[in-house]
């Protein structure tokens, strides 16, 4: 994960991230009162659950998740990339919940997905962040590996 901007170099409007990962379930069913989320895959395939649909994104593709979209995502093959627009910036701070700063450039694909469930509560409790569900199973295109 990498910001690629923040609230103090877009005044506050929006800030955007730059997600790069290997295979991995959906994260919980939630959504967002105050901000909206754009989602734009640049490499590889992404679902997206978003108001009770599957969408399977690909490079190039995109979609608009505006505030009170109960929405979910899960990476869908190897080194998928995808850029995330949220506006406004209300909901920066999330990515600290789950990550570490570091300046190492590499980038290893395979081991076991993770998702650090007390730092989602933790941004529940103090983010705009309503966890309405577990991840959603998917159930499109269950024939694509």
């Amino acid at each position: 994960m990498h910001l690629l901007s923040r609230p103090p170099n877009t005044g506050s409007n929006y800030f955007a991230v730059h997600t790069k990962g290997a295979k991995s379930p959906y994260i919980p069913l939630h959504f967002h009162s105050q901000h909206t989320e754009n989602f734009l895959c640049t490499e590889g395939r992404m679902w997206l659950y978003a108001n009770g649909r599957e969408v399977l994104l690909t490079k190039g593709d995109f979609l608009h998740a505006p505030a009170g979209t109960i929405h979910s995502f899960a990476l869908d093959a190897p080194n998928t990339q995808m850029v995330g627009f949220l506006t406004p910036s209300v909901f920066n701070g999330f990515f600290e919940y789950f990550n570490e700063p570091t300046e190492d450039y590499m980038y290893t694909e395979g081991g076991e997905p993770y998702m650090d469930m007390e730092g989602f509560g933790r941004a529940q409790a103090e983010m705009d962040l309503t966890v309405v569900g577990p991840p959603p199973q998917r159930r499109a295109a269950l024939d694509i590996p």
